[in-house]
């Protein structure tokens, strides 16, 4: 069977054959939100003297994504009076400045933030908790989750994504597979067969650079490991975890996967054909699209449930990415009313949120929006919300110091893929260097 209906006929269990796949109005500046006044809460020209907001986003520092927002911005000015003033810092600088600038007094308003930031600004007590004035109804249960911390509700949720598995249908079916591995033993059947077609083509950019070795967890728990768990007690160094780690190094030994890989190094090679799979967020179809003109890739771009361990009973896994949202500075009552007004509408309003994700790729996680025929159409997009995306889980991102424990579980799979050290003792020191960032955090 012709690969070109691959993608819009993914499944848990087959590619290559197609399958068939009252709203609430809201008031465009912020009807959620608790009111302070006969206004019911609406951001108009000069409403408590307020007639302009701040919005701190890294996504209008971000080329394509950055029109999406600009537009929004421009959409809520129209309609309210209000003036949106946008900050855009590149995503690799963002984190530090808000901080600097939060200490210094100097950010104001709404700012865009992932799961793995808020920590870091509620750490500072530049956040408003928000937890009085979110509908939860409307949104659902897992961006919930990535926007708590200590409690405190800090951000209306805007997306929660997943770092999954996503394949090449064209090397598939170039192969000879008419079916997705569900499990190790036919996974690797199916990297052998890739790696047959052509020595030169990387079967699986497995993540084993320092930057992304991250991504190490996911197969751990599909071994039946944990790696930490909601008390943030660390169980490196398991049965499960041990089993994976030395797995991986099987599969570099055999010429599956490649040494000091990160995900940009492996977007360019995919996009180029040259790799069989490849681990991304849900907006992997907008990143490769940015790296080739291929409209055939681009089609046949496959989201894989991640294969299973036999004898480990645990859903596909991946790791939560993104989630986070928009989250409210501190500041003067009004400011900080006008800001909440803002957010809101940028996270509950159906157009803007389908705006986004039109835009962006990023899927919504406002319930309507789920609903809405936009995003069911979608089957890139709907297939990794079901398969992939709803089994997601986190591993750091409620530790103010997730990044340097990422950093670890990197350095730890370079230490084993270089032949430094063994999977044993690799994970015996990472187990410890987390613990005792655990302990001074």
């Amino acid at each position: 069977m012709r690969p070109s209906n691959m993608r819009a006929g993914m499944s848990r269990r087959t590619f290559l054959t197609r399958t068939g796949a009252g709203m609430l109005v809201l008031s465009p500046a912020g009807a959620l939100v608790a009111c302070g006044d006969d206004t019911g809460g609406s951001a108009t020209s000069g409403s408590g003297g307020v007639d302009e907001v701040t919005f701190n986003n890294h996504g209008l520092a971000e080329g394509a994504d950055a029109a999406v927002y600009e537009e929004l911005m421009k959409r809520y000015e129209d309609e309210t009076g209000i003036d949106i003033v946008g900050n855009g810092i590149p995503f690799n600088e963002a984190l530090n400045q808000y901080i600097l600038q939060a200490r210094s007094g100097n950010l104001s308003g709404v700012v865009a933030l992932p799961q793995g930031w808020i920590p870091s600004l509620a750490e500072l007590d530049a956040l408003v908790d928000l937890g009085s004035v979110i509908d939860t109804s409307l949104f659902t249960d897992s961006s919930l989750d990535t926007v708590v911390y200590n409690d405190m509700t800090l951000a209306f949720p805007t997306t929660s994504g997943a770092i999954g598995l996503v394949g090449n249908g064209l090397l598939l079916a170039e192969a000879g597979i008419d079916e997705l591995p569900t499990d190790i033993d036919s996974f690797e059947s199916v990297l052998e067969a890739i790696k047959d077609l052509d020595s030169d083509l990387i079967p699986y950019a497995a993540m084993t650079g320092i930057e992304q070795g991250r991504d190490i967890a996911f197969w751990m728990r599909a071994f039946g490991g944990e790696v930490i768990d909601e008390n943030g007690t660390i169980s490196l160094g398991d049965d499960g975890s041990v089993a994976a780690l030395e797995w991986y190094k099987t599969l570099l030994d055999r010429g599956l996967i490649a040494p000091n890989m990160n995900r940009f190094d492996a977007r360019p090679l995919f996009a180029q054909g040259r790799v069989g799979f490849y681990d991304d967020a849900d907006i992997a179809p907008s990143i490769i699209g940015q790296e080739t003109t291929d409209d055939e890739l681009l089609s046949n771009m496959v989201p894989v449930p991640r294969p299973g361990v036999p004898g480990v009973d645990v859903p596909p896994q991946s790791l939560k990415w993104g989630g986070g949202g928009y989250a409210v500075l501190k500041g003067n009552d009004d400011i900080e009313q006008a800001s909440i007004d803002f957010a809101s509408w940028l996270s509950t309003d159906l157009e803007a949120v389908i705006s986004v994700f039109e835009g962006t790729g990023r899927a919504p996680v406002l319930k309507e929006a789920l609903q809405d025929e936009r995003f069911t159409s979608d089957e890139w997009a709907s297939t990794w919300a079901e398969d992939i995306a709803a089994h997601a889980r986190p591993l750091f991102e409620f530790y103010p110091e997730s990044a340097r424990m990422e950093e670890i579980l990197g350095e730890m799979v370079e230490a084993v893929m270089l032949e430094n050290k063994d999977a044993e003792t690799a994970l015996a020191d990472a187990s410890s260097q987390l613990q005792e960032v655990i302990e001074q955090s």
